[in-house]
């Protein structure tokens, strides 16, 4: 893999802009295969034939080095300068981002007035099914369907449901966004003041042109980190649509009970099954959860596993209000707690504190209004701490059982520099 990789790492370096361009096509014409995914020969091929496609993004996905360089010049250049500490700004809410413009999708339909003006989820589906609200409102939502639809809670999971599945939660996405006061626009009004300053010191030390050009770089390249995730959820969601066709057959010839438990059958068992319609496939569903009801009973995974098997834990004493854990992304706040056991539990209002297991996709418009964010688990490429860092948010992760010590309302300093949580004042 490392060898297949070398000559898209080496155009990268050479010629950012073209590699950028690239990927741009590459990515839409997999968006476009993936999206014309029907049940036209048996499930495994498929599989297949959709991960040798996704192959092209994974030989490319080299190409954010090119911004991750770019960052190490601009923090070079700005070391022992008054905008030392700006440089870190330079990596919130990239436009080459797939996550980051997903967030601004969502804010752009929530900031619809037509859309302020639905009153319940109930209503919102109506309309979207009747094609009832303006032209301008729903290309903006079909075109956020096409490009983020397939993105949701537990999104890597083929098994789990798409936002136009579930219309009802998406509304409670949209409506929980402040228009006024959230993290997005506070992210950009942050950024183009901390490149101002960082601009007026390029000059005195003659880099003015390395300066932008590396700006341009990171813009281009360094959000394509998060590409290659970003199209196997697309892809999944076109496998998905194409399982649940094939289970839909199944239950019509009554092998299976519901649709949905075409997931609990592995892609061969599909293929097998389409090719045997005498084959009997309860008994093989049966088999494949046991697995899954032992875990049921697993509240917390380890962190770690040594290769001798043996587990280390982190024992997190909430001792003077003080929690250690992983400084993963910059900056100091105060506000009051909210725990969430899944992104629309409960609103979280702008000023509050996330607290919770870990992040994914679905939780971006909660980071909207948050102030802070403490994570049990993840390190600094978890969801939470890209997003975090994105938005300019203190995060700090590493914190097992954090969930059950800080309770809703709890005053919390969040120091995303040094990794420490204090709890200020309990209610």
């Amino acid at each position: 893999m490392i060898i297949t990789m070398l000559p898209s790492v080496i155009k990268a370096m050479t010629n950012p802009v073209k590699q950028a361009e690239a990927l741009k096509g590459i990515s839409a014409g997999l968006m476009k295969e993936f999206k014309a995914l029907k049940n036209d020969r048996p499930y495994d091929e498929l599989v297949e034939s959709a991960f040798a496609s996704y192959d092209q993004v994974i030989t490319r996905m080299s190409i954010f080095l090119a911004g991750q360089l770019a960052d190490r010049k601009i923090r070079k250049l700005m070391k022992g300068t008054e905008a030392e500490e700006l440089a870190e700004s330079i990596l919130m809410d990239l436009p080459s981002n797939p996550t980051s413009l997903m967030g601004h999708a969502m804010f752009a339909l929530a900031s619809f007035q037509e859309f302020q003006d639905t009153v319940d989820a109930e209503a919102f589906e109506k309309r979207i099914a009747n094609r009832s609200y303006s032209k301008a409102f729903l290309t903006a939502f079909d075109d956020y369907l096409y490009n983020y639809g397939e993105r949701g809670f537990k999104e890597i999971d083929v098994a789990s449901k798409r936002t136009d599945e579930k219309l009802d939660e998406f509304f409670s996405q949209l409506k929980s966004i402040h228009l006024e006061d959230n993290q997005m626009l506070k992210v950009k009004a942050r950024k183009k003041d901390a490149l101002k300053k960082m601009r007026a010191v390029a000059p005195k030390k003659g880099r003015q042109k390395a300066f932008d050009k590396a700006i341009n770089t990171i813009n281009l390249t360094y959000g394509h980190r998060e590409t290659p995730k970003y199209l196997v959820v697309i892809m999944n969601g076109g496998l998905r649509r194409v399982a649940l066709a094939v289970g839909d057959e199944f239950v019509a010839q009554g092998r299976l009970e519901h649709r949905d438990q075409i997931f609990d059958l592995h892609k061969e068992q599909i293929a097998q099954a389409q090719k045997d319609k005498s084959m009997k496939l309860l008994p093989l569903i049966e088999e494949n959860v046991k697995p899954y009801k032992l875990m049921k009973n697993v509240k917390q995974f380890p962190c770690f596993i040594d290769s001798r098997g043996k587990i280390f834990r982190k024992v997190i004493v909430a001792k003077d209000g003080d929690l250690a854990g992983q400084a993963v992304s910059t900056g100091l706040i105060k506000g009051k707690a909210k725990v969430l056991a899944s992104p629309y539990e409960k609103p979280l209002e702008p000023g509050e504190i996330l607290v919770t297991v870990a992040t994914e996709p679905a939780w971006t418009p909660v980071f909207v209004n948050a102030a802070g964010v403490v994570l049990e688990v993840g390190g600094g490429l978890q969801h939470g701490a890209i997003i975090a860092r994105g938005y300019g948010i203190p995060c700090v992760s590493g914190l097992p059982g954090v969930t059950d010590i800080i309770k809703d309302g709890d005053m919390l300093e969040v120091d995303g520099t040094n990794g420490i949580v204090k709890i200020l004042k309990e209610i």
